[in-house]
C-alpha cells in the first residue's frame, strides 16, 4: 500500500486528473519488475558470484526500497544499498520548473541509505569545450585523437598526439577527469592545460567556449 501512495501521489503531478492513476502504477510496477529481473539474473549467474552490482536508475524506482531493491531481493535474497542523490539549493528561478506540484505521503520509511548531496548544474546552459576527440592514455592522461579548428583548443595550440595530463592544476588520469574540469567554465573563462608532447610538458592557456559543430569561428 505504501508503494501504490507513493507513486499514485507521483501521478498527480503528471495529471490533474486521477482517472488512470491505476493503470500509471501497473507501468511503474511492470518496468520495475523488467529491471529487477535484469539485475536478479546478473547476480545469479555464478560467474557474478565474486561481482557486485551497481545499478543507476531514477529515484522513483530505487526510493524507499520500493521499485528495484526489493524486487531484486525477492528473486536473490542479497544485501543492497541505496544512494540517493540530493541537490542541496535550487535556485528560486528553476523551481517551478524542475520541482512537481504533488503531495507525497509520509511514510515511515528511510528514502535511502545513503544520500549523495550534489550542486545544482542547469543542463541546460550552454555548456563549454575544448574541441577535441580524446581517448584513454596509456598510463593515464586523454590522448588527443583530433582537434576542431578554431575550437578553444586549437586557438591554445593543443595538437592531435598530445596527451593532457591536466587542467586547472588538476591531474587528468581518467577522460573524467578532462570532462569533469572544463565543464566547470563558462564561456570567456581561461585556465591552464598541461599536455605531454614527444615526450615533454607543456603548459598552455585555454579560453573556453561553447562549441558547435559545424559553426565557423
Amino acid at each position: 500500500p505504501y508503494h501504490r501512495a507513493f507513486i499514485q501521489g507521483i501521478f498527480g503531478g503528471h495529471s490533474k486528473g486521477t482517472s488512470h492513476g491505476d493503470a500509471f502504477y501497473r507501468v511503474q510496477a511492470i518496468w520495475d519488475e523488467t529491471m529487477a529481473e535484469t539485475a536478479a539474473r546478473f547476480l545469479a549467474d555464478p560467474e557474478h558470484r565474486d561481482m557486485r552490482l551497481v545499478v543507476f536508475a531514477g529515484g522513483n524506482h530505487v526510493r524507499y526500497g520500493f521499485g528495484v531493491p526489493r524486487r531484486v531481493f525477492r528473486r536473490v535474497p542479497a544485501a543492497y544499498v541505496i544512494v540517493d542523490p540530493l541537490t542541496i539549493e535550487i535556485p528560486e528561478d528553476k523551481k517551478e520548473k524542475l520541482l512537481m506540484d504533488v503531495e507525497l505521503p509520509e511514510l515511515p520509511l528511510r528514502p535511502a541509505d545513503v544520500y549523495w548531496a550534489v550542486g545544482y548544474d542547469d543542463l541546460e546552459d550552454d555548456r563549454v569545450m575544448l574541441g577535441v576527440r580524446i581517448e584513454k592514455a596509456e598510463g593515464g592522461g586523454a590522448l588527443v585523437e583530433g582537434v576542431m579548428p578554431g575550437s578553444p583548443a586549437d586557438r591554445a595550440g593543443i595538437r592531435e598526439g598530445d596527451v593532457i595530463v591536466a587542467v586547472d592544476g588538476e591531474p587528468v588520469e581518467e577522460l573524467f577527469d578532462l570532462t569533469f574540469q572544463v565543464g566547470q567554465h563558462k564561456p570567456g573563462d581561461t585556465g591552464p592545460v598541461e599536455v605531454v608532447r614527444d615526450g615533454e610538458r607543456i603548459r598552455l592557456e585555454v579560453t573556453y567556449d561553447v562549441v558547435r559543430h559545424g559553426e565557423k569561428r
